[in-house]
């Protein structure tokens, strides 16, 4: 084939595209043009001369998006960085509205403007307004982000890199099914000298009106010090969702995960956080292999409902920072702190954080404390106390070492649960 047969024309009234060679002298305009009527899958690449002038902006991004949708009701966007790839610095919120967008960048690494060492990682800087979102799904499905550190702002940093957001009356793609993978979010040790800095609320924030926003998997990506937690799900609806092999770094200031909906983690990796899993009423959450060192806490748990279950891994306290490693406020309603073969390792000066679990109050449904197998446990590790009322009920089932405890605990005034010493 010729090179000019690798050139398409698209005939604006008929969306029918025509080689070059067959059509005469091609106009900018033309060649930039490409219809979603002619390829089921358009594929663009955000720097590239030849249609968006090598802009690298949000401006860039929407044309895309814009191009994408024409004469579709959901169209697949696919957007990767051209030859050149540079910071793609975006000014304003990009909105994804019923588009099953795939945004792949080249990777994790220098951005081009690190001076000497500058590399071909795929960067994308925040240069916008305060406390508004990165990227903002709304109603769409089948959404794919991969390979790209998410970088925001000192002075005005975002809410978050990328936004699920629910409105009433999003009723086609209901965000459901996204897929992000390999990607950083906050900071990167090799940002340019000048560069605004890497602050955000959160790596990733799923919210809106309490509906669907679900189905969802997030896959070896880091989110580094970002300011209040790494992601943020505030809606119980926001379920079906799995984390793997995902990393958290708090830096001592923001949290791991906050949810308030039922997810699922395997081998995540804490370091540093406030708190590494902050657990609301009704969201159980199941964690498979954890990892933490150095954080202030591993989990806390408020309200009837709150659960949460871990196999295996491994924690190393800071027992210089925090009280309490688990923090359970309320255990009833099916209220649930279950771990299974966890090993525990703690400094051996300052004071030893607990595992503080209050019995709740108000509800009949038992809530249950369940600690099997795990090492590194001793019994004053405990602060184990029933709540009051006639409803209160707690199961409490222990069996560490020699520690072993296995009993309901039932009445009407609050009652401190004694674990053995350990026998020699």
């Amino acid at each position: 084939m010729a090179d000019t047969d690798r050139v398409l024309t698209l005939n604006q009234d008929t969306g029918e595209l025509t080689p070059a060679s067959k059509s005469g002298v091609v106009s900018a305009a033309q060649s930039e043009a490409l219809s979603i009527r002619a390829r089921a899958t358009p594929e663009y690449f955000l720097g590239d001369s030849r249609w968006d002038s090598g802009r690298y902006t949000d401006e860039a991004i929407r044309q895309i998006l814009a191009d994408g949708s024409k004469g579709q009701g959901v169209a697949v966007v696919t957007i990767r960085p051209g030859s050149s790839p540079q910071p793609i610095v975006w000014s304003n919120t990009v909105d994804v509205y019923r588009v099953g967008l795939h945004l792949i960048g080249l990777g994790v690494g220098n951005p081009s403007d690190y001076g000497i060492y500058g590399g071909k990682g795929t960067t994308i800087r925040w240069a916008g307004p305060a406390g508004v979102p990165m990227l903002r799904i709304r109603d769409s499905r089948n959404v794919h982000i991969s390979d790209i550190h998410f970088q925001g702002s000192a002075t005005n940093p975002p809410s978050a890199a990328i936004n699920l957001n629910y409105v009433s009356g999003d009723s086609q793609g209901t965000n459901s099914y996204f897929t992000i993978e390999r990607c950083l979010f906050g900071y990167l040790p090799w940002l340019p000298t000048g560069a605004a800095g890497w602050q955000m609320d959160y790596g990733i924030l799923v919210d809106g009106v309490n509906l669907n926003n679900d189905q969802f998997y997030v896959k070896d990506c880091q989110f580094s010090r970002t300011t209040i937690a790494g992601v943020k799900l505030a809606n119980s609806q926001s379920i079906q969702g799995s984390f793997e092999n995902c990393t958290f770094d708090g830096n001592y200031v923001g949290k791991g995960i906050d949810t308030a909906a039922s997810v699922t983690l395997y081998n995540p990796q804490f370091g540093q956080c406030t708190t590494d899993l902050e657990i609301a009423a009704g969201a159980r959450v199941t964690d498979v292999a954890h990892h933490s060192e150095n954080s202030a806490r591993i989990a806390t748990l408020t309200g009837n409902g709150a659960r949460l279950t871990m196999h295996g891994g491994y924690v190393a306290l800071k027992s210089d920072v925090s009280t309490y490693a688990f923090d359970v406020t309320s255990l009833g309603g099916y209220t649930g702190l279950v771990m299974s073969g966890t090993a525990f390792y703690q400094s051996s000066t300052g004071t030893r954080p607990k595992i503080r679990v209050r019995g709740s109050s108000s509800v009949v449904t038992p809530g249950e404390l369940s600690i099997v197998g795990v090492t590194g446990l001793e019994p004053g590790d405990f602060d184990i106390i029933g709540g009051t009322g006639t409803t209160r009920k707690m199961r409490i089932f222990l069996q560490a070492g020699e520690m072993s405890v296995n009993r309901l605990v039932t009445g009407t005034s609050a009652e401190v649960v004694t674990v053995p010493t350990m026998t020699v």
